[in-house]
């Protein structure tokens, strides 16, 4: 049974807090003397005295200590990790000191050489020190963190085993919190205990590090998780058994697990070369890595060079661990890949100017005779008037190597086109030329208002500026890179400057359109209201002349609307002239349609849908005015022969058969108009009234058989 995410969280929560509350209550246990001690050769240095201290009246700052129940040199009676020590022989004087420590309430001792008997209280909750607090916070939040990955990606591999690591840590630095936050004494079986514990939770760090790094972020061989894992194991049974020459040689061992974690970094990279996906996965972990350690050595190995103190209080390095740990989960669950390959270099560059000023500062403090203040100053101004500006040239360089795309180039490409046809394929091949993808997939469904990433960089998601449709491109580069924020806004630039070429294209075609109408208005208005009052005032031998005029100008009329249309918006446009037509004669519109939905993409030209339309009106027109029909039915069908249209009428019906009818003007205008077409209209006497049925091809369809 899988959990849910929060149920895996809640359950971490749980378990970090009562190793927390476990942990505190350990350290608790060890009583204090109320001072702060350090190691001054074989004896221990007072620092300070508590005011609630129970020596006050024989401990002062400066006071040499030698505890005659523990005759151990100081610096192994304060040792940090008793793994530490190089023979067992010493880790084993220090447990007896420990037990002998822990149970006595007075300690004989000698203090600056005179006798005295040193009094230990029980430990309070504010005799705890800061560090232990840290260390309790950064345990707790890398175990949490890793639990958090393992709750929504319970079936990766490198989600379990790091949730492994998780727990190994904090194992490591609770244990560690006990006795390496003392102030002296610490119970001797707790320490034993704790030492174990210790040893088992660093061992399981290195092989979950290593094992992680053999699947993450591609499976390198299936046998190396198991093989970290048994060394670990194996070390951390014979720390415990002591079957290892000395207890500082586990440092060793884990050391080597540490070193084949990161050694494993080198071929992931080989492996990832062409999975841009995993190769950015892979730098979130080698961020974190070097960025934590070199933070470390800056900040503490590169001042022990110059033999000068750490800049800052080293619990404060601590939460540098946590850098690491982060920066796994990081990659693991895939946060924000596409961004990283846009500032993984400024980190660097941010990173190395910080180094620089340091190492400048701590070279001018040894080198001459500078203070502290006076060293900053110079390093400030050497690398702000010489790193810097060097930095800023090649960013700057390599910026525009990565976003440098050309807009100008695009405007005159776009430009050239001269319709929306040639728009989209000029906008079309200027993202081949951008992005390289290998894969174009486009939808009927609208596309996003602003091209944005995802698929964590594989895919390039905008709308197409002239369809409206979506588009998604994927795999950038040939697929050997990913699509980055940048790339997102190159996109929005490229399909805004489309969208302005395409609104002009719009009004330049709205421009002409209106012109078309002027013609128009002008032909219907004043040559066609001429045509017409001369039909009836010519005599019948040119009447038939003017006719021809008459109808020479609609088919002007016609041709001047040369715009394609589809058959569903004709189809409504149809029904709407004949329902309002319905309306003013006052009589009653029965209107059925059949098979429009599966039209959708026919279109019709501006000569069919003029004849259709002139079909229908004059079809209703002669049901209504000569055969005084109060019910006109109209149905309109298409299927696969082309588009069938019956007008059905109750009004009068002729007493001779349809065959006979003469030919007038409305009838054969609407034979013809069908003929026009390549189809053809047919009349046939029906119980209570009439029927027509015209039947025309549609694009890309077979002419219908007469029938």
């Amino acid at each position: 049974m899988r959990l849910a995410p929060r149920h895996v969280l809640a359950a971490a929560a749980l378990f970090a807090l009562l190793a927390v509350v476990a942990t505190t209550l350990a350290a608790l246990r060890a009583p204090v003397l109320g001072v702060d001690l350090a190691a001054d050769g074989d004896v221990l240095r007072v620092l300070t005295v508590a005011e609630d201290s129970p020596n006050r009246a024989w401990l002062r700052p400066g006071s040499r200590v030698a505890l005659v129940d523990a005759p151990l040199p100081a610096a192994d009676l304060l040792v940090g990790e008793p793994d530490e020590l190089d023979d067992w022989s010493r880790l084993d004087a220090l447990f007896a000191a420990m037990d002998r420590l822990a149970g006595a309430d007075r300690l004989a001792a000698r203090v600056d050489g005179e006798p005295a008997t040193l009094v230990t209280r029980p430990r309070r909750s504010d005799d705890l020190p800061f560090r232990f607090w840290m260390h309790l916070a950064v345990g707790g939040a890398v175990f949490v963190l890793a639990a958090g990955v393992f709750a929504f990606r319970p079936a990766d591999p490198a989600a379990r085993h790091f949730l492994l690591l998780g727990l190994g840590v904090l194992v490591t630095i609770y244990t560690s919190a006990v006795y390496g936050t003392r102030e002296l004494i610490v119970d001797g079986g707790l320490l034993r205990a704790f030492t174990v514990a210790n040893a088992l939770g660093a061992c399981l760090v290195g092989a979950a590090l290593a094992a992680l790094m053999s699947v993450y972020p591609v499976r390198l061989a299936a046998r190396l998780p198991a093989l970290a894992y048994t060394i670990g194991g194996l070390a951390g049974f014979a720390q415990s058994a002591r079957l290892l020459p000395a207890p500082d040689t586990l440092y060793l061992i884990v050391l080597g697990l540490f070193l084949l974690g990161l050694g494993l970094a080198w071929p992931q990279w080989r492996r990832a070369r062409d999975r841009p996906v995993e190769r950015a996965a892979l730098r979130w972990y080698l961020l974190s890595l070097l960025l934590g350690t070199g933070l470390f050595a800056a900040l503490v190995a590169i001042p022990q060079v110059f033999g000068l103190p750490p800049p800052i209080d080293q619990v404060w390095l601590l939460p540098l661990f946590l850098v690491i740990p982060v920066g796994i989960a990081l990659g693991i669950l895939r946060y924000r890949l596409f961004e990283l390959d846009r500032w993984w270099a400024g980190v660097w560059f941010w990173f190395f100017g910080g180094v620089a000023v340091m190492a400048l500062d701590l070279f001018l403090l040894s080198l001459f005779d500078l203070t502290r203040l006076g060293a900053m100053a110079a390093a400030l101004a050497l690398a702000g008037w010489l790193y810097f500006p060097l930095r800023q040239w090649l960013w700057a360089r390599w910026a525009r190597g990565k976003t440098g795309a050309d807009r100008r180039a695009w405007l005159r490409e776009l430009s050239a086109a001269a319709d929306p046809a040639g728009l989209r394929a000029r906008w079309r091949e200027a993202l081949r030329v951008r992005y390289a993808p290998l894969e174009w997939l486009e939808t009927d469904a609208a596309g996003p208002a602003r091209a944005s990433v995802g698929d964590d960089g594989l895919a390039l998601r905008m709308a197409d500026p002239v369809t409206g449709h979506g588009l998604s491109l994927r795999h950038a580069g040939g697929g050997a890179r990913l699509f980055e924020a940048a790339d997102a806004a190159d996109a929005d630039t490229l399909g805004e400057l489309a969208g302005l070429l395409l609104e002009a294209m719009r009004e330049r075609d709205q421009a002409v359109a209106d012109e078309r109408q002027r013609i128009r208005r002008d032909l219907h208005d004043d040559l066609g209201a001429k045509l017409l009052a001369l039909l009836y005032r010519v005599g019948p031998e040119d009447q038939e002349l003017v006719r021809a005029a008459i109808r020479d100008g609609h088919d002007i009329l016609a041709a001047l609307d040369a715009e394609p249309l589809d058959l569903a918006s004709a189809a409504a446009d149809w029904r709407a002239e004949a329902e309002t037509r319905a309306a003013g004669h006052g009589f009653e519109l029965a209107w059925t349609e059949h098979g429009l939905d599966a039209a959708a993409g026919i279109e019709l030209s501006a000569r069919q849908h003029t004849n259709l339309a002139r079909i229908l009106r004059e079809a209703i027109s002669n049901a209504v005015r000569h055969a005084g029909a109060r019910h006109v039915g109209v149905e309109l069908v298409v299927a696969a022969g082309g588009l069938e249209l019956t007008v059905t009428d109750q009004g009068a019906t002729p007493t001779d058969a349809p065959a006979d009818w003469r030919a007038g003007g409305g009838t054969r205008q609407i034979a013809q108009r069908a003929e026009e077409l390549g189809g053809h209209a047919d009349w046939r006497g029906v119980a209570g009234g009439t029927r027509l049925r015209v039947s025309v091809p549609l694009p890309g369809t077979t002419p219908p058989v007469p029938g």
